[in-house]
């Protein structure tokens, strides 16, 4: 750094381009040295765009326009018609020299750009020669300017180790050994470099530093698309999608102002791009949608964090500590393949850098990483089925490769986390196979109370300081997140607080909202001729909206769903027909405010509400389909379990939606399993109808139920469980309520939603499943092995029968 300062202060109007991290090494070595330089600063990709140019967001988009192409592959076109040359070598060459010919008045590059490089000493510093758009650069400089490629020299000698680990977490606990004895000795976090590390080892590693509390920094970050605020606003836009882009740009922004800033800073950096010309929403959605998926977020700066990066173009000085962790073939160096949108052969016809001399940079680019650090350590993993790089198989005799074999400092210890999860696997090795080594002795001695093969059951949920830092304002409940805290507080704690979600049956809830889409456009429409027709429409416009290809076993299955939907259509008909009941809503979204400080909301969407008059009075009543399994007992809402459609009814009596009287609550099931089990004297199709029966509990009003169901009670009828005595009374078993135990029942759902509420707020998370009857909370649980619970974990409920914890008897009885 002292010989290019020395040789700037020789120099009248000196240019230097180089990265920024060199640039910001040189301004501080200026500094420190206190000089006054007449120099200026120029980026690799600043240089590009005075010289070679580049196309705004307008020519991209016009250009999609007139092709009929995605932002993607009208981006890859223009970024490559720079690079174009007159050409008719092939079709594809052509287009690009026709592109660039085309859309030159699009292009952005001020003619007096070139006057500024002209008469003055440029120093290159970094070009490896790698980059065509900067090569492409060079030669568009002026004759006037001299250019000189500035390199740093190096010692002739060179001495790097050589690390053989037995697995790949080896080679991670070898990092961290060397890493926290280097921050020990007082090395500064700066000096201490980790090239990128393979994707395989990344989640060993965070969860090794995490344990030894050293902070681990990856600078990849993820694109703007992947922030839900984001992708909130989009959907904004979207829906004024015919206004004005600036107007509309503005008025979400502002709606939006409580967004992290940060988000909407490199938001409106994106939206500010597509001003310069008149658009409306709609021409540009599609393009800022690919733009947000290829732009990084902003990220603030971090201190005092080891940060794994790719040093190949970092500024690495004498005082570094260089460690390249899993040095296998195709990692280190990275491996440059044929596959870019010009192939080897075109890039040759243009005088472009093909995928052999990239390779070539690559290896150079690698060795000299090697030369410029202090310290140098290379580990792989010597059990690996990937070979080691044959780079280091092939360095030059100038580099001294000290080879060595790591087994770890046990007498040394960083983290009392990581040494009781390496004593809990050695003990485990122990105890099934009898393994023992001197580790496990250490270890052993070190940690006599380490409490391998217990668990402690004293967890009840979280102090109130602790609870506010994960409590987000608005907390919002659903069914199914009461009940889940009803069955299991620690439950809720992993879902709704920790986020801690397992795969649950993702074909299930796949199949659930392609079912709900399709019943709700099948009554949104009305009378349709040709249901196969249009429920198959329907299954693949809904496979197109989420962007999923229609496999050969997707095709199989939508005809299954397909020959299911028919007789249930014909059900649902033949129920509209029948019935004096109406359509009120279909996938209606309600939401209530349950308590103000802090803010808690309860949501919740009800698939089908159906009014009806009787006797100058309206009643209603709700379904919810299923698609799996369907079980309903309002017995079991006496301990805040099976509330779904209790639930549904408090949302409608707090929205005043709700304005007579109970009619029924129904669950009906919809897609039947692949075969039904055969019963004796019924036809397949006669199964099917029972199998659509509505579920649940209806009015006692016959008024009612015959309003809702003419047929009820017959072997017509359109819901189950209900039987006529001879004397016109309901039989045993009926699920019926009057009106004065609905409204009880209504009562107590939210005396326990209260509940559920106030016990969620203060920070209750007991590990307190349920067994009640045949049900068990356990049964279908995913977090079974984080809970560790036993049997005196377990709440044994009494069962309630016939709902006589109102004070009354069911008017079944």
């Amino acid at each position: 750094m002292e010989q290019l300062t020395e040789k700037l202060k020789q120099i009248d109007r000196a240019m230097v381009i180089s990265d920024s991290a060199f640039k910001h090494l040189l301004l501080r070595k200026i500094s420190e040295m206190k000089l006054l330089l007449d120099v200026s600063f120029k980026s690799f990709q600043e240089v590009i765009r005075d010289l070679v140019g580049c196309y705004p967001n307008q020519a991209r988009i016009a250009l999609q326009k007139s092709q009929n192409l995605t932002p993607e592959l009208a981006d890859i076109l223009l970024r490559n018609s720079l690079l174009a040359g007159e050409s008719n070598h092939n079709s594809k060459l052509l287009e690009l020299f026709v592109i660039k010919k085309e859309y030159q008045s699009y292009l952005t590059r001020d003619p007096l750009n070139l006057a500024r490089y002209e008469n003055r000493t440029i120093l290159v510093v970094g070009d490896d020669k790698a980059d065509d758009f900067f090569n492409r650069a060079r030669a568009m400089l002026p004759v006037s300017a001299n250019v000189i490629d500035y390199a740093c020299s190096y010692p002739k000698n060179k001495r790097i180790r050589l690390i053989g680990c037995s697995s790949f977490k080896d080679e991670i606990r070898f990092l961290l050994e060397e890493t926290a004895s280097l921050l020990e000795q007082g090395v500064a976090f700066g000096n201490i470099r980790i090239h990128q590390l393979p994707k395989a080892y990344v989640p060993y590693a965070k969860e090794v530093f995490g344990l030894a509390g050293i902070d681990l920094w990856f600078p990849e970050t993820a694109s703007l698309w992947e922030y839900e605020a984001i992708k909130k606003i989009v959907s904004e836009l979207k829906e004024i999608s015919k206004t004005d882009l600036r107007a509309a740009a503005e008025a979400v922004l502002r709606k939006n102002q409580g967004t992290d800033p940060r988000l909407l800073g490199d938001l409106a950096d994106l939206l500010n791009g597509y001003l310069k010309s008149d658009f409306v929403v709609s021409e540009v959605l599609d393009d800022l949608i690919y733009q947000l998926k290829n732009t990084p977020a902003s990220r603030p700066e971090q201190t005092n964090v080891l940060v794994c990066e790719n040093l190949l173009h970092a500024n690495i000085t004498e005082a570094d500590h260089v460690f390249v962790i899993g040095c296998h073939q195709d990692h280190f160096p990275m491996v440059h393949l044929d596959d870019d949108y010009l192939t080897d052969s075109e890039k040759d016809f243009w005088g472009l850098i093909n995928s052999r001399t990239k390779n070539q940079t690559e290896r150079r680019n690698c060795l000299e990483l090697m030369e410029k650090a202090g310290q140098v350590a290379i580990t792989f993993d010597q059990e690996s089925i990937i070979p080691v790089s044959s780079f280091l198989l092939n360095l030059p005799k100038r580099i001294i490769v000290e080879k060595t074999r790591f087994f770890g400092k046990i007498e040394e210890s960083f983290s009392d986390h990581l040494d009781l999860l390496q004593l809990g696997k050695k003990l485990d090795l122990f105890y099934k196979y009898g393994q023992a080594d001197q580790e496990l002795s250490i270890l052993t001695q070190n940690y006599p109370n380490s409490g391998y093969r217990k668990y402690s059951h004293a967890f009840q949920g979280l102090d109130r300081e602790s609870w506010a830092k994960y409590l987000k304002k608005p907390l919002v409940l659903s069914y199914t997140s009461i009940d889940k805290y009803y069955q299991c507080g620690f439950l809720f704690y992993l879902e709704k607080v920790l986020k801690v979600f397992r795969p649950a049956n993702e074909e299930v809830l796949f199949l659930g909202n392609l079912i709900h889409g399709i019943l709700c456009d099948l009554f949104k429409e009305g009378n349709i001729e040709d249901a196969d027709e249009f429920v198959r429409t329907k299954m693949e416009a809904f496979y197109v909206e989420k962007g999923l290809m229609v496999s050969k076993r997707d095709r199989f299955f939508m005809e299954k769903y397909q020959s299911a939907l028919k007789p249930f259509y014909d059900f649902l008909e033949k129920q509209k027909q029948n019935s004096a009941f109406r359509l009120a809503g279909l996938e209606k979204e309600y939401s209530v405010e349950l308590k103000k400080d802090p803010l808690v909301i309860l949501k919740g969407k009800i698939d089908k509400i159906l009014t009806g008059e009787v006797g100058g009075k309206t009643y209603t009543a709700v379904i919810d389909y299923k698609t799996s399994r369907a079980e309903i007992n309002f017995d079991r809402i006496f301990y805040g379990l099976n509330m779904q459609l209790m639930i549904y009814f408090y949302l409608l009596a707090q929205t005043e939606e709700l304005p007579g009287g109970f009619a029924g609550g129904y669950l009906q099931r919809v897609m039947p399993p692949g075969i039904l089990s055969r019963i004796e004297g019924q036809t397949y199709e006669e199964q099917l109808q029972d199998f659509f029966r509505l579920m649940g509990y209806s009015s006692s009003d016959h008024r009612v139920l015959r309003a809702i169901d003419p047929n009820f009670g017959t072997e017509d009828r359109l819901i189950q469980n209900l039987k006529i005595n001879k004397d016109g009374s309901f039989s045993a078993g009926s699920r019926v309520m009057n009106e004065e135990v609905f409204q009880k029942l209504l009562a107590l759902v939210e005396t326990k939603i209260k509940e559920a509420v106030n016990a969620i707020i203060s920070g209750h998370f007991p590990i307190n499943p349920k067994k009640l009857g045949s049900f068990d909370s356990c049964q279908f649980c995913s977090y079974r092995d984080l809970c560790g619970r036993d049997e005196d974990d377990y709440q044994v409920l009494p069962e309630q029968k016939n709902l006589a914890f109102l004070g009354g008897k069911n008017d079944s009885e």
